[in-house]
C-alpha cells in the first residue's frame, strides 16, 4: 500500500478529496446557472442596457409586444449580418422603438415606424413593405 498524506485531504488511493470537492462546486454552479437561465427567461430576451437615441441596435429576433416589434438579445452588426434575417431597431429618448426594419440577406423587407402621443401611448403605427406598399405587421 501506498504512503499517503494528511487524511483529511488524501484518500488511501492517492486521490485528492479536495479537487473532489471543487469539481461537485462547480456542478452545482452550472446547475445554478442552467436553472437561472431557464426559469427567468426575461433575461434572454433583453433590450440593450444602455439605449441611446438615434443608434442603431441589431438582433436576428424579435417580439412583438401590445403591437410594437422590439429586438431580441442585441447583437452587433456583423454577427447579424452572416443570419439569413435580421433586425435593426432605432429609439427615442424614452427607450420606445420608433424605427424598426427587418432584412433578409442584406435588403429591407420591412419597416415600421411608430409615433407616441406625450403620455407614452402609440399614436401612429406605419408598416411597409421594400416598395414602399402597407402591408400587416410580420409575426416573429
Amino acid at each position: 500500500m501506498r504512503a499517503t498524506k494528511h487524511t483529511s485531504r488524501w484518500t488511501n488511493r492517492g486521490r485528492c478529496i479536495v479537487s473532489r470537492r471543487r469539481a461537485l462546486w462547480a456542478g452545482l454552479a452550472a446547475c445554478l446557472l442552467l436553472a437561472f437561465a431557464v426559469l427567468w427567461p426575461p433575461y434572454l430576451e433583453a433590450k440593450p442596457e444602455r439605449i441611446r437615441a438615434g443608434i442603431a441596435y441589431y438582433s436576428d429576433s424579435y417580439v412583438v409586444t401590445n403591437g410594437i416589434p422590439d429586438l431580441g438579445p442585441e447583437k452587433n452588426y456583423e454577427e447579424v449580418y452572416l443570419f439569413y434575417e435580421f433586425f435593426e431597431a432605432h429609439y427615442d429618448e424614452q427607450g420606445r422603438v420608433i424605427r424598426f426594419v427587418g432584412y433578409k440577406r442584406g435588403e429591407v423587407v420591412w419597416q415600421a415606424v411608430f409615433a407616441y402621443r406625450a403620455d407614452g401611448t402609440p399614436l401612429r403605427r406605419e408598416v411597409t413593405d421594400a416598395q414602399g406598399q402597407s402591408v400587416p405587421l410580420p409575426e416573429p
